[in-house]
């Protein structure tokens, strides 16, 4: 695990949640949690043990770097009923093969996937539930998917193995987009604001 306390890590994720929603009743996402994040890990620890640049530059590496461990914030998708984590991810129109854009994605880039996912559900009907999940992103193994244009357009790919699948969509900036079986990536944290 990343060596914090998870009780602790949770309790300040949902004061800082309740203060950003006490201001937006949009979903904290993206630079936002990024932030958030970064805070409260320097809250249980050092400043000197986090880097988090406020410039909002998303590069395609770590997030957040905490004691050296490289961290990607994601939001991300949960269905329940299908048992499944959606997410998107990096933009690979700078590759030109499939080849080149696999071996792109499957960089080692980060150690963990810290997610703040949500449910499409839980916020149609007005309730604010998040869930927090820490994934090692070796979970996560894009080179090892069996890769292929699809059906509908050659230009989209399409990447398969038991728990995960992985897409990339030509129509937008060839988008990663990755889905992948809850059971297979460890517990998430359910978090009510």
């Amino acid at each position: 695990m990343i060596g914090l306390d998870m009780n602790v890590v949770i309790s300040k994720l949902i004061n800082k949640l309740k203060q950003h929603h006490s201001l937006y009743s949009f979903p904290c996402k993206a630079e936002l949690f990024e932030e958030i994040w970064a805070s409260i890990l320097r809250e249980m620890t050092s400043n000197s043990e986090v880097v988090w640049e406020a410039d909002g530059s998303h590069s395609s590496g770590a997030d957040v770097i905490f004691r050296g461990q490289r961290h990607q914030n994601k939001g991300g998708e949960i269905n329940h009923a299908k048992g499944t984590l959606k997410w998107s991810g990096s933009r690979t129109t700078k590759y030109k093969t499939l080849q080149e854009k696999v071996e792109f994605i499957s960089k080692d880039k980060y150690d963990y996937y810290i997610f703040l996912s949500r449910e499409k559900k839980d916020w149609k009907t007005g309730k604010k539930v998040y869930y927090l999940g820490i994934v090692p992103a070796n979970k996560i193994d894009y080179g090892s998917l069996d890769w292929k244009p699809t059906e509908k357009n050659p230009k989209n790919f399409v990447g398969i193995s038991e728990n995960l699948k992985a897409r990339i969509n030509h129509s937008m900036s060839d988008q990663l987009w990755t889905e992948v079986e809850l059971s297979s990536i460890g517990k998430f944290h359910r978090i009510v604001v």
